[in-house]
């Protein structure tokens, strides 16, 4: 868990507490919402995942599939990635969705960066759940890094590969925090 510093939120940003903050949305919910997520504060510095990384994806992305995205409507948890339930932006965000169903047609989008910033669970199939959860409230999870082709079954089989490198990657780090290594 990050202890953050604290700092002036702009005013389109409520914080949940240290470790988690959700933005303020406009009244007409918009169709393309973001979630961002580090588990350590060095991570949140660091180019390959860092929050700004993530949300300049987010920002790539959006643009290429010409959809309208803010910046200021990501939900943000600093937290590990090991399950959802801990992460009260993500469960903020599921409230949202639960709120503001979308109809198939005029289906949302929630993007984020990779698999990996949705979720390190222990098993994989915990990310399908949450993204069938999600479409089931008519909100679609798109990996901006690996969901680049409309050809759902190839998407399916690279999000596959992408939960399971994701929970690969939760048990590699647990085997070297526990033989000395760097901590979990």
């Amino acid at each position: 868990r990050i202890e953050s510093q604290p700092v002036a939120l702009p005013p389109t940003v409520l914080e949940l507490g240290p470790s988690h903050t959700v933005p303020r949305l406009p009244e007409d919910p918009p169709q393309v919402l973001g979630y961002r997520r580090v588990s350590k504060r060095e991570q949140a510095k660091e180019w390959k995942a860092s929050l700004t990384t993530q949300t300049d994806g987010m920002v790539r992305y959006a643009k290429e599939k010409s959809l309208t995205f803010d910046p200021r409507h990501v939900f943000e948890d600093r937290f590990s990635g090991e399950n959802a339930k801990d992460r009260k932006a993500f469960q903020a965000m599921l409230g949202y969705c639960q709120s503001h169903q979308r109809v198939r047609g005029g289906a949302g989008w929630i993007l984020v960066y990779r698999a990996s910033r949705w979720g390190r669970f222990d098993d994989p199939e915990d990310a399908v759940f949450w993204r069938v959860t999600f479409r089931e409230l008519g909100w679609q999870v798109i990996y901006v890094t690996t969901d680049l082709t409309d050809d759902l079954g190839v998407r399916n089989i690279v999000r596959a590969a992408a939960d399971s490198s994701a929970t690969f990657e939760r048990q590699e780090i647990i085997a070297r925090a526990k033989s000395g290594g760097r901590k979990v």
